[in-house]
């Protein structure tokens, strides 16, 4: 329609609209383009700087990174702007890097055969099968042991784990850091992968932790849900290290594997290891006692995760079934519930151990029945 300019109202509504038109032309063309090299490139998570900051060699690198799942891109960038500000300050040897998940797979690409021989197709499995966490710790053992050849210290973060202070205030360059998980819920030892902080000489425990990851059988990673973080806390634990780690210790407020959930049709659901409250956090992750505070531990990070990677679940089929699941007299049907709790059902086996008789003879004898036995008579167990 051609602009009447005989019709004075009609050039007046003309005009007024005018300004929309340009506010929806800077929306649209303008805003993304910004955005984009704020960001990065459209559907891509990226760190929260204009382009990847020209690393500073005095500094020490703090990677995180976005996994290959993650969905929400506003949600990631909140939390890296929050750790960039208490990361990433003038005065503070540390410097955060925000690694996007086109990144990850590409440095696998071009390093991998450097870390191990057999990494590259064993990374491309994890990933095709939607094993993304194992392909997540894959490529940060892998980069951290090369950082260290140019560093003296290197250190990785959750970037879903805020810190409740500054980076500086927690971590010291010089020393090993780690996070023992929670062990009041699980009957096993874990670290949880909220941070670690390694200097060159711990460099070997990397490497054995990519080996024990390549060289394991797929299926049994699929049916150990924390092989990983129990493989770590072994090596950390070995005699000839472990004075050699500060550790940090995860104290969870609730106990994730609880079923507190509905699902649609009103039966209950488990969380599956990550805090149900929205927007909380379940979980805070304290600093190692110190001599201003040896009885106060304080809490220094906050986390959604009961257990850090993000433990596989195997499949029902492939899972330890309650005895006598398929007997009719027993009723049980396997839900929802059941198919999510029977990968963590204990495995009982005989206890050897006897109580120290009285007297001087000092000769061991044993007057109960363990619960090993018991079951046994009663043919409730299953090999």
């Amino acid at each position: 329609m051609m602009l009447d300019y005989k019709n004075p109202s009609l050039t007046k509504q003309y005009r007024n609209a005018i300004p929309y038109v340009v506010g929806a032309f800077l929306l649209v063309w303008i805003f993304p383009s910004l955005l984009v090299q704020r960001w990065g490139e459209v559907g891509e998570v990226i760190s929260p700087v204009k382009q990847p900051p020209i690393r500073n060699k005095s500094k020490i690198p703090v990677l995180t990174a976005i996994p290959h799942e993650s969905k929400s891109e506003a949600s990631a960038v909140k939390y890296l702007r929050k750790l960039e500000s208490v990361i990433s300050q003038p005065t503070s040897p540390w410097q955060l890097e925000v690694i996007t998940p086109s990144t990850q797979k590409k440095f696998i690409l071009k390093n991998g055969k450097q870390c191990h021989d057999n990494l590259n197709p064993v990374y491309e499995h994890f990933l095709s099968n939607g094993m993304t966490s194992m392909a997540l710790e894959l490529w940060k053992y892998c980069k951290m042991v090369l950082e260290l050849e140019d560093h003296p210290t290197i250190a990785y973060i959750d970037y879903e784990s805020p810190l409740l202070t500054t980076f500086v205030d927690i971590f010291d360059v010089k020393d090993n850091y780690a996070v023992v998980g929670d062990d009041r819920y699980l009957s096993t030892n874990m670290i949880h992968g909220a941070v670690l902080i390694i200097q060159k000489d711990q460099k070997e425990i990397l490497k054995q932790m990519i080996s024990a990851v390549v060289d394991k059988d797929v299926n049994t990673l699929k049916t150990d849900p924390f092989f990983i973080s129990r493989t770590l806390y072994n090596l950390i634990y070995d005699t000839r290290v472990i004075q050699k780690w500060k550790l940090l210790v995860q104290r969870c407020h609730i106990d994730l594997r609880k079923k507190i959930d509905m699902d649609a049709d009103g039966n209950d659901e488990s969380t599956f290891f990550k805090c149900p409250l929205s927007h909380q956090y379940c979980c805070e992750i304290q600093a190692p006692v110190s001599k201003e505070q040896p009885h106060y531990p304080r809490a220094v990070m906050m986390t959604t995760h009961f257990v850090l990677p993000q433990p596989l679940r195997p499949n029902y089929d492939q899972s330890p079934k309650p005895y006598a699941l398929h007997r009719d007299a027993i009723q049980v049907v396997p839900s929802k519930v059941l198919q999510g709790e029977t990968p963590f059902i204990v495995t009982l086996r005989d206890d050897t151990s006897a109580k120290r008789g009285g007297g001087g003879g000092g000769k061991m004898k044993n007057n109960h029945m363990s619960a090993y036995h018991q079951l046994t008579e009663k043919k409730c167990l299953t090999r």
